[in-house]
């Protein structure tokens, strides 16, 4: 069974949802120590604008950005957690049931 959460409103799963597609959902932090929760919370927000209720196929990943290097020669990988989605819109009763399975 997918794990299912919500927050801020947003109803979010890890399987397809069936409800009307709104768009595609894709954030990357913008620093190495982001939390996963403040990810979650800008995807919740993404959801939200584009007028959806719910983000399935919910994914959530570390990605490895280009190695780089400073004026001392030293060299250090930055990776950064990055989530992605389809943001959908449910009608309330299929979405009370989807929160339901919390």
């Amino acid at each position: 069974m997918p794990r299912i959460t919500e927050v801020d409103g947003i109803v979010f799963s890890e399987d397809p949802i069936d409800g009307k597609p709104l768009g595609k959902i894709e954030i990357k932090a913008r620093t190495q120590n982001t939390p996963l929760s403040e990810m979650k919370q800008q995807a919740a927000a993404e959801a939200k604008r584009l007028g959806a209720n719910a983000v399935g196929n919910y994914r959530y990943g570390q990605r490895a950005d280009s190695t780089i290097r400073d004026v001392f020669g030293f060299r250090w990988d930055s990776e950064r957690i990055s989530v992605s989605g389809d943001a959908v819109t449910l009608e309330t009763e299929a979405w009370e049931s989807l929160r339901g399975s919390i």
